[in-house]
């Protein structure tokens, strides 16, 4: 998330008020301040992360659901949400709270799962993002451009992510279905370097075609009349 301070910094050079949703105990805050000198706040809905976050970072982290706040018109430059969208029951009603809190020409960065993925076509029923019932709602570059301007922002940039984690992922699904033995199962994770590297090339390739299984898209917010 630190690489991403020159892109927020093209659209709004000011001084910045950042705002993550869903931050857990505020590692990327911690570094956005530490940093890239932003003012930063959290929401979370695990007490216990916020507490943590409080306690060993000294970070500004509000407890509970984003829409339930209350925050003051125009008070955050932007506004992150990293993989979260896809686990919200109200992801309009969210977008709209977000264009409302930011300020004019304030930025979302939105990280989630690609439904529009060669993954899904590999994988089908095993592709991990699906991981139901925690993921309610999936988008891909389309979707998620169109709800972002029925609410009034502009899409910037569009990152497609360049990781081998659903790939892996998605094949421990397909062995634990399989009941394939514990230990081939165990193998597959994400701390095993050798499947890193094993798959990072073809993840670079898959993003490059923009068929790769996670995006970022950032985006800024219009006035309306």
């Amino acid at each position: 998330m630190i690489n991403w301070i020159k892109e927020i910094q093209k659209y709004n050079k000011t001084s910045m008020k950042m705002l993550d949703v869903g931050c857990s105990f505020g590692k990327y805050i911690k570094d956005m301040r530490d940093y890239g000198g932003f003012s930063v706040t959290g929401v979370e809905l695990n007490e216990e992360m916020c507490k943590i976050g409080r306690e060993k970072f000294g970070l500004d982290i509000r407890q509970g659901d984003l829409l339930k706040q209350n925050f003051d018109n125009s008070s955050f430059d932007i506004v992150i949400m990293s993989h979260i969208i896809e686990h919200l029951y109200n992801p309009r009603e969210t977008v709209e709270e977000v264009y409302r809190i930011l300020s004019s020409n304030g930025l979302v960065l939105i990280r989630t799962p690609n439904t529009a993925t060669l993954e899904i076509k590999i994988f089908g029923k095993y592709w991990f993002p699906f991981d139901a019932p925690r993921h309610i709602v999936l988008f891909n570059e389309k979707n998620l451009r169109l709800l972002l301007s029925q609410f009034g922002f502009t899409t910037r940039k569009v990152i497609y992510e360049k990781t081998p984690n659903n790939i892996i992922l998605s094949i421990k699904n397909y062995l634990i279905d399989k009941k394939h033995h514990k230990a081939i199962i165990d193998f597959f994770s994400l701390n095993n370097y050798f499947l890193l590297a094993l798959f990072t090339p073809i993840s670079f390739i898959l993003g490059l075609l923009k068929t790769s299984g996670r995006i970022t898209i950032l985006a800024q917010k219009n006035e309306l009349d």
